[in-house]
């Protein structure tokens, strides 16, 4: 039952179930989850106002719980984000909530590219009401026709290694839309695409969504690294995007559409977009001279650690390990990047077509030079050398005749 994590991923098996909590989704893998109840802190006497330790009630609404069970019925959808430094634990724990939210039923769409982070979702599932246990179903959609690199080793996909992991094409995201069903990962796959074209695709993914929104369907947006997708500064071909963007962004909660996903520092993302946040969980966080309260409190954490904040107050959680595949799967992208809504790949002899060298020998380029002169057929073969009937064939097969 307790295979190693290499076991799992080469006989294409699940990991087992080691945890449960009480109202809880019962997922596979689920860590220990331990959350403080009270707090100490350093206040001060009433009288002497000499600094005294205190015992303070840790926020019950910051707790983790209240993510995994938020009532998107009854308040919307919600906006979840991880922040802290890099290499703390935040993709870990950004799978460990998706795991959740989708053993709940919410429709998760989520951009990646190739170091295939929804790998991850691909050895676990969940135990419905009968403790009956489904894997997650994870469809991975690439534009039709798109091929990746293939003289390179490192292209490994993983719906060759595994029977829940599926490759689907498509020409319109209505098509991927129309896929999405309760306690299945859409992936995008968005290398293949430039910067603006991955910003037009959320734009229209959020629009669609919001038209195609049903008292029973709930939709969430995960990203792994929000600040490739929109950046504070951003070109000026880029900038009326992103505005767009954050215009639909103060609306999805309305339009029962969550967005979760991890960054490092505020500044990298777009003002209006990271404000938006209700859930903010804090891992140790970068340098920087100025820290709000909980990022203060988050200097001291461990990387197991993090602190669940909502509307400035938080509550510490120690949470354990959530268990993925080796890091050996990759999609290689081609070098030219596809423009959306066009998404027709470009083929290697449309480019040859299109970059069509012309050469043209010594005598060839004194033809054409001395064309450009002005002078005769006759008296550029007596500079040349050569009779005024070969001169005449040659400057015509460079369409320099006349």
């Amino acid at each position: 039952m307790f295979a190693k994590e290499f076991d799992l991923a080469k006989n294409g098996g699940y990991y087992p179930e080691y945890k449960v909590y009480k109202r809880f989704p019962k997922i596979t893998g689920c860590p220990p989850i331990k959350a403080e109840k009270y707090r100490p802190y350093i206040g001060r006497a009433l009288l002497s106002r000499q600094p005294a330790m205190r015992i303070k009630k840790a926020p019950r609404f910051a707790y983790i719980r209240k993510i995994i069970n938020y009532p998107w019925r009854r308040m919307g959808s919600p906006q979840i984000c991880l922040k802290g430094n890099k290499g703390t634990g935040k993709s870990v724990l950004l799978n460990l909530i998706m795991s959740f939210l989708m053993a709940r039923g919410i429709r998760v769409i989520m951009f990646d590219n190739s170091r295939f982070e929804s790998r991850n979702l691909a050895p676990h599932g969940y135990f419905d009401k009968k403790n009956e246990f489904h894997p997650y179903e994870i469809d991975i959609w690439i534009p039709e026709d798109y091929e990746f690199k293939k003289k390179r080793a490192v292209t490994n996909p993983l719906w060759q290694y595994r029977n829940n992991v599926h490759k689907r094409e498509y020409n319109n995201l209505d098509k991927i839309v129309d896929s999405m069903e309760s306690r299945r990962l859409t992936v995008i796959y968005d290398e293949c695409f430039t910067d603006d074209a991955k910003l037009k695709i959320f734009s229209d993914l959020l629009l669609i969504l919001a038209e195609t929104a049903k008292i029973d369907r709930n939709y969430l947006f995960a990203h792994h690294e929000l600040a490739s997708l929109i950046p504070e500064n951003p070109t000026k071909e880029t900038y009326k995007l992103i505005q767009k963007v954050s215009a639909q962004v103060s609306n999805i909660r309305k339009d029962r559409i969550g967005i979760l996903t991890s960054f490092h520092l505020e500044s990298e993302i777009f003002y209006r977009i990271v404000r938006k946040f209700s859930y903010i969980c804090h891992k140790q966080p970068e340098n920087k001279t100025q820290y709000t309260p909980v990022e203060r409190d988050a200097l001291k954490l461990k990387i197991s650690q993090t602190n669940i904040s909502r509307h400035g107050f938080w509550m510490t959680h120690d949470i354990g390990y959530f268990a993925g595949l080796p890091d050996m799967f990759r999609l290689i992208p081609q070098r030219t990047k596809i423009n959306y809504p066009s998404m027709k790949p470009v083929e290697k002899k449309d480019i040859d077509n299109k970059i069509k060298k012309k050469t043209y020998d010594d005598i060839d380029f004194e033809i054409a030079r001395h064309r450009a002169r002005g002078l005769s057929y006759q008296e550029i073969s007596e500079k040349v050398g050569r009779s005024k009937a070969t001169v005449y064939t040659r400057a015509k097969k460079m369409e320099i005749q006349g």
